[in-house]
């Protein structure tokens, strides 16, 4: 990752990951070549809870440009002031990440480029850092959940469906924006209750969100 952020032209990285409760005795596993200083600064402020970051990745399963922060909050605004004083950012990337057991990760590089020449950056670099970040995911997983963990993912159509049922959408509505017949998306959505233990789709939308398979409904 070093030798990544160095051939990209970004300041730090930083990953982090909570994995399904049970499958190993750490909950929390995080990797960054952020400073020392900064990171228990950030425990010891408990940073977790007004980082806009955090906030903002439970609702979306795109990368998250910092740039498009609201900094009007004065909490927010500190947070980024002392974060800069303690040489990251001030400009960053976040890519989401849902795995299929319930694992969920963050992946952010950073950068201390103006606005300007970040926002020229920025397009060229997207792909290379998702690819970087699920690569990455991958790794971490592999070594940290047991392989015999049986677990019955959810399908890429099945999270569609009920990420969009999630959003008030009636069948009728997620059939068109899937493409698919309303009777696909009750299959879907049956298929999905069965495979988290769920007796209802409010319920099922509810599982996977608490497991982060899915992201919460605005």
């Amino acid at each position: 990752m070093a030798a990544f952020t160095k051939a990209n032209g970004f300041g730090h990285y930083a990953y982090h990951v909570r994995l399904v409760p049970g499958e190993i005795e750490r909950d929390l596993i995080v990797y960054t070549s952020y400073p020392e200083a900064w990171v228990q600064r950030y425990v010891e402020q408990d940073y977790f809870q007004i980082d806009p970051v955090i906030k903002l990745a439970q609702f979306n399963i795109m990368p998250i440009n910092w740039d498009d922060f609201d900094q009007g909050d004065s909490k927010v605004s500190r947070l980024v002031q002392e974060r800069q004083a303690f040489g990251v950012g001030p400009r960053g990337l976040t890519v989401p990440i849902r795995g299929a057991v319930g694992d969920f990760a963050l992946f952010s590089v950073t950068c201390g480029e103006d606005h300007d020449a970040w926002r020229a950056k920025l397009p060229g670099r997207v792909g290379e850092v998702v690819v970087a970040a699920y690569e990455f995911h991958a790794a971490v997983m592999s070594i940290c959940v047991e392989e015999d963990h049986e677990t019955r993912p959810l399908s890429t159509r099945e999270r569609q469906v009920l990420t969009l049922a999630g959003q008030g959408m009636p069948h009728k509505s997620v059939a068109f924006a899937l493409a698919i017949s309303e009777s696909a998306v009750k299959l879907y959505l049956d298929s999905a209750r069965n495979k988290l233990g769920a007796h209802n789709t409010a319920q099922a939308i509810g599982y996977a969100v608490s497991r982060h398979l899915i992201a919460s409904p605005p």
